[in-house]
């Protein structure tokens, strides 16, 4: 499981037959960020909330329902985002809407489409490298933790977020609604899920 630690994110092969992050593993991570997080906060790990995103590569699906299992499992209450962007989960643990206590973005960032992994963020921002040598010494050691049932709930963090930053845009500018209105403005989305920005930030505006 350490091995899987690339720095201050974790990171695996999720396809194929030498794939080493997988359902499995992501379930037994999951329960080391929460134990992990239930150290840092000191709350019970029942009274935590935490938030999943993912972005589209194929195996993200998979993994996120093994991290739902690792987190429900031991009584968290989990917000399920589906697709997202990585400072969407962040902000997941400051909107007043969802304050969570942690999140997890499902993501390999730039890496080939065989591999995926985590980043884990917690209120006062991005987990270090000690932090994930934690996570994933509970993972590996199977720290034992009370098993009991939370929750999860479908909740698209995207819809705050976009909204977060239309409402940055328009406070910035300090011309109305329409603060981009008359402008040309060309989005390059290479390498990332950046659509959105386009068609649900810019546009609007």
């Amino acid at each position: 499981m350490r091995e899987l630690q690339n720095g201050s994110d974790i990171r695996g092969i999720s396809l194929g037959k030498d794939a080493n992050l997988t359902m499995t593993e992501a379930e037994k991570i999951a329960k080391g960020f929460l134990i992990w997080l239930s150290e840092k906060t000191g709350k019970d790990p029942k009274e935590l909330y935490v938030a999943i995103g993912r972005d589209p590569r194929i195996t993200g699906t998979e993994l996120a329902i093994g991290l739902l299992e690792g987190l429900v499992d031991y009584g968290a209450h989990v917000f399920n985002a589906g697709l997202a962007s990585t400072p969407a989960m962040f902000m997941a643990t400051q909107f007043e809407d969802t304050k969570t206590d942690g999140a997890i973005m499902i993501t390999a960032s730039h890496l080939p489409a065989d591999r995926n992994g985590f980043k884990f963020f917690a209120k006062d921002g991005g987990l270090n490298k000690e932090d994930i040598k934690v996570i994933l010494e509970h993972a590996e050691n199977d720290t034992p933790l009370p098993e009991t049932h939370g929750s999860i709930e479908d909740f698209h963090i995207m819809n705050l977020y976009q909204e977060h930053l239309r409402n940055l845009i328009i406070d910035g500018a300090g011309k109305g609604n329409k603060p981009l209105k008359g402008l040309k403005i060309c989005v390059d989305a290479g390498n990332g899920s950046g659509g959105f920005y386009a068609r649900d930030v810019l546009e609007p505006l």
